[in-house]
Formats: C-alpha cells, structure tokens, sequence
C-alpha cells in the first residue's frame, strides 16, 4: 500500500497513490474497492477531458471510442460538451469533453478503470447538486478543479484519474473524518 496525503487547504484533503497502475488486474481491483468503500449514493456524475487511449492495443481506443459514450446513454447520459465549443472551427475534435452520470453499481465499478484509461483526466464523484447544475459548471471550464466541486458542494468526496497514472481522492474535511477515509482505502488493500 504507498499512498501519500496532501492538504490542499484548510479542509480539503487529498489522498493520492502511486501503486495504482490501471493496466494491472491488482491495481484495478485494489482501485475498484477503494471506489466501493468510499461510496454511499446511487449515481456518479463524471467530467471526462479529452480522449487519450491508455490502453496496451491501439485497436481498444477505437473500440472504447464507441463503447464509452453508448454505455452512458444506455445506463446513464452522456453529453458531449466539445461540440458547440468547436463548431465553427476547423481543428474540431469530439473527443475533447464531455459529461455524464452513471448509477452506482458493480457494472459501473467494473468499468471506472477503463473509462479512466480512455480519458486523458477522469473526475468522478457523488452528487449534491444536481446535474444540470453540474453540466453548466463543467461546459463553462472543461479542466474544472476537484478543489472547486468540493468548495462550491457539488461533493464532499470526488476520485480523480489523471493521465500520469496517479489516481487521487479528494474530500472536505470538515464532512468527513479523515482517519475513517484512510480506514476505508486500507480495507480496499487488505481485503483482495
């Protein structure tokens, strides 16, 4: 287990790790149950930034070029924020941001590590705030800080895939008990 902590103000603190490698069955699961333990909701809101393909076989970033975005129409939403964006512009790309919500459950779970690999940033968290509200904030500034969610309430806890590898939790402190959030990602290490 090698995560280190961060205080990143006077109530948010941030958990990352760097044994985390989502290419690797441990990682994934060690992950997954990281995700598991720290969740108590019904939905994911999540803000993907721009397609980056981490994935061993060329042949999966087409593959999940397709798969990701229908199984969030099919189980959730899905938005691309890209397209009134570049439009009018001739380096479109509809690939660069997007939105969308999932439920929280085993088939959402299992597929967190690939929609991470895919995307070069992955924000995912439980909602306090609604998704209208969050989709306006993401559309206004694709690369939204998870600082921001967390001081503004859209979330008191909220992972973060980032195209390092590094996999992060950030959470307010002043909701949720520190020593209880480490508790939880040791439990994730211990019970494989």
């Amino acid at each position: 287990m090698n995560f280190k902590q961060r205080i990143i103000d006077k109530n948010i603190v941030e958990l990352y790790f760097t044994d985390i490698n989502l290419n690797e069955a441990k990682s994934i699961e060690i992950c997954q149950n990281i995700i598991k333990n720290c969740t108590i909701n019904n939905e994911y809101y999540f803000g993907l930034y721009r397609e980056d393909g981490n994935f061993n076989d060329r042949n999966d970033i087409e593959k999940y070029r397709f798969e990701i975005p229908l199984l969030f129409k099919t189980n959730g939403e899905f938005i691309d924020l890209t397209l009134n964006k570049f439009r009018n512009k001739n380096n479109f790309d509809n690939r660069i941001s997007a939105v969308g919500r999932l439920p929280v459950n085993e088939k959402t779970i299992k597929v967190i590590p690939i929609i991470c690999n895919y995307y070069l940033e992955t924000i995912f968290f439980e909602p306090k705030k609604g998704w209208e509200e969050f989709k306006l904030a993401y559309q206004s500034n694709p690369l939204i800080k998870a600082e921001y969610l967390i001081r503004n309430s859209y979330t008191d806890l909220i992972f973060l895939h980032a195209d390092s590898g590094m996999f992060f939790i950030l959470f307010n402190t002043d909701k949720i008990d520190l020593s209880d959030v480490i508790k939880k990602v040791e439990k994730s290490y211990y019970n494989l």
